[in-house]
This record gives structure tokens, C-alpha cells and sequence, in this order.
């Protein structure tokens, strides 16, 4: 439940019956220590996605990034985009412009996100560059979600960062678009939440932004 003091809860969570919600899946392309293959992903993006083939999710968020190119990874996207999904992208925490995979594959099939610091300034650790097509908070201070058995914490709870945690800010808005205009086209979703974002040039009149 949402707003009961207890635990976290996302973007997608909807409002009772006005804003309706959605349903999340995880695919598991990582072990506990946190290591995946591109086969892996490849395999998890067109198993969410493709309607013949797996779920025939919507919208899907890849909290992942490498400088390396790779040709299965960006024709599984090619695939999901068009089976109609949305996908959203962490762009890295390289804290340079320098490209990174998969979320500088082609502009037409991603969704790139950068992270800010909650005041629309950078976060350091951040990717930036061109490809970005959006940006969402980023700062530990500001984010909680489940820890992982793996970590053995004291508390079901932890604090969540960089840019593997905007991308879901991104998601959850998009499947939450989503639930109340389903008919919508991906590329609209993006664009909405696109144009109605405060434009960075705006915040960087009042501070030292570097994007």
C-alpha cells in the first residue's frame, strides 16, 4: 500500500481507481554477485517484450551500461521497439560523455536517462552527453528500494543511486502514462514526457550545470 508509512513505493503504483497502475515484472539476467552476459539481456529484453515470444511488456528499464558495442543486445531492442515497448535506459555513471551501451544505440529504439542531483544540477557520477534524452534524481539521499538478500542488511530497505535509479523514475512514468491512454504510441509517451520536463537550460541560469 502506498502513503502508509511502511516500506517504498514507486511511480507506478497509480491512485485507486482514477490512475489505475501497472503490473511489474523482473527478469533475472544477473547472479548475486551482480554479473550478466549480453546473451542474458538479449534474451530478457524479447522475452518481455515480444507478444509471439514472452509478456508483451510495455515498457521495460535496463539499469545498465558498458562502453562495449554489441549487435545481439541493439537487435533484441530493435525488436522490442518494434513489438511497440518503450524502452528506458540508464546512460552510465562514467561521469564523461563518452558513448555507452546499450543506452546510445539507436536514438529511435532507446530511451537514454541521465541522473541530477534533486536541484537539476549533474550528478557527478553521471554520463552526460547528447544522447541523453532525459534526466531524473539520482542522489542516494533521496531514493530507498528493496535490498538484496546477497547484501545480508539489517534492513529490508536501502538507498538507491546514479543512474540505474533514475532510468526507473522514467519507466514507472511511462507505464503509469501508459495505464491511463494504453492506445498510445511509445514515441508519443516519450514525447510527452519529454515536452513537459523542466528544460535544464532554465536551472542552469542559477547554477553550474555541465550536460
Amino acid at each position: 500500500k502506498r502513503n502508509n508509512t511502511l516500506g517504498v513505493a514507486g511511480l507506478g503504483g497509480g491512485t485507486r481507481a482514477t490512475i489505475p497502475g501497472v503490473k511489474l515484472y523482473a527478469f533475472k539476467i544477473a547472479n548475486s554477485l551482480g554479473s550478466s552476459t549480453d546473451a542474458n539481456m538479449a534474451q530478457a529484453i524479447v522475452e518481455s517484450t515480444v507478444p509471439y515470444y514472452g509478456y508483451a511488456c510495455q515498457i521495460i528499464n535496463l539499469s545498465s551500461s558498458g562502453p562495449a558495442y554489441n549487435e545481439v543486445v541493439r537487435d533484441a531492442i530493435r525488436l522490442a521497439n518494434q513489438a511497440g515497448a518503450l524502452v528506458v535506459i540508464s546512460k552510465g555513471n562514467t561521469g564523461s560523455s563518452n558513448a555507452m551501451y546499450p543506452a546510445d544505440y539507436d536514438k529511435e529504439w532507446v530511451m537514454a536517462v541521465g541522473a541530477n542531483a534533486g536541484d537539476g544540477t549533474r550528478l557527478p557520477a553521471s554520463s552526460y552527453g547528447g544522447g541523453i534524452d532525459v534526466v531524473a534524481p539520482g542522489f542516494s539521499g533521496m531514493i530507498s528500494t528493496t535490498t538484496r538478500v546477497e547484501e545480508n542488511s539489517t534492513s529490508p530497505y536501502g538507498s538507491f543511486a546514479n543512474t540505474s535509479a533514475a532510468a526507473p523514475h522514467v519507466a514507472g512514468l511511462a507505464a503509469l502514462i501508459k495505464s491511463v491512454k494504453p492506445d498510445l504510441h511509445q514515441n508519443d509517451v516519450e514525447g510527452l514526457i519529454k515536452s513537459s520536463a523542466t528544460d535544464i537550460a532554465t536551472l542552469c541560469r542559477l547554477h553550474v550545470c555541465l550536460w
